[in-house]
């Protein structure tokens, strides 16, 4: 009976490992590709306003850059995983317009994802561009109301690589629940995020760097401390092994802020 035992025993240990290597080569295989969109012109970039946590409409030409994108093979042809979108309303219309526009049938899937908003501005949010600090200030004291929180990068950080982080931990346990998942799960998982120029600037700083982003060819502006310029509705792409130990800390670049399909869109109408 002991030795009966002792082999039942030794026979699930060896089960168990042969199921966990399975599920690790499974994962050691996986890829994630994460698809950073801007959203496209919007009333606030017209206007030269700070928008920031406000909400604020695409402008026409916001709608046809978002559909532009939408009609390149890259969203066409691409099958997405999961989309998100920012839950401001800028970022939620660039995304329906792209996904209308590459005839994507599932737009009831889009999440809306708060972590994906535009950083607050604190006082200048909602105001024009070239005020400074102490004239935003004055504005908000003659309103008699108290201005919102200024987010710092790290503050976006935070919040940005916290979603990228559950993002990628759900996608591994997925990856070591295989036996329970009906059907195969893709070696690379599409994932769309629509979101802002401040959001998606912070991930490619933060992951990337700013030195290997200029190696890359990213342009910067020199007028804003050189900050990383971010096209209306630009799709960078980045692709993660989430089998390595730190997949975070090696991260393939395969777009980087392109808007090749802003060439096509006609500014002054039909």
């Amino acid at each position: 009976c002991y030795y009966t035992m002792a082999t039942k025993i030794r026979t699930l240990l060896i089960q168990t490992l042969i199921a966990f290597a399975v599920c690790m080569s499974k994962v050691k295989g996986s890829k994630v590709r994460l698809y950073l969109i801007r959203h496209g012109e919007s009333e606030a970039n017209k206007l030269g306003i700070f928008a920031g946590q406000h909400n604020s409409p695409l402008t026409d030409i916001g709608r046809k850059e978002a559909q532009s994108l939408g009609r390149t093979l890259l969203m066409r042809e691409t099958t997405f995983w999961r989309l998100y979108s920012s839950d401001l309303s800028r970022a939620h219309e660039t995304a329906l317009q792209i996904l209308k526009a590459a005839n994507k049938d599932s737009l009831s899937s889009l999440h809306l994802e708060k972590r994906l908003r535009e950083r607050s501005y604190g006082p200048r949010q909602g105001l024009s561009r070239k005020i400074s600090v102490e004239d935003a200030l004055k504005v908000w004291r003659q309103r008699n109301e108290e201005p919102p929180l200024w987010e710092s990068d790290d503050d976006l950080w935070n919040r940005s690589s916290e979603f990228i982080k559950d993002l990628l931990d759900e996608i591994q346990t997925l990856e070591g629940l295989i036996d329970s998942v009906q059907g195969e799960l893709p070696s690379v998982y599409h994932i769309f995020l629509a979101s802002h120029a401040g959001i998606i600037r912070i991930i490619l700083e933060r992951l990337i760097g700013q030195e290997r982003l200029v190696e890359l060819g990213a342009s910067c502006d020199a007028e804003r401390n050189n900050k990383l310029v971010i096209p209306n509705t630009s799709v960078s792409i980045l692709e993660i092994d989430i089998g390595k130990e730190r997949p975070l800390e090696e991260i393939e670049v395969l777009e980087l802020t392109n808007a090749e399909h802003l060439d096509s869109v006609n500014i002054y109408g039909d």
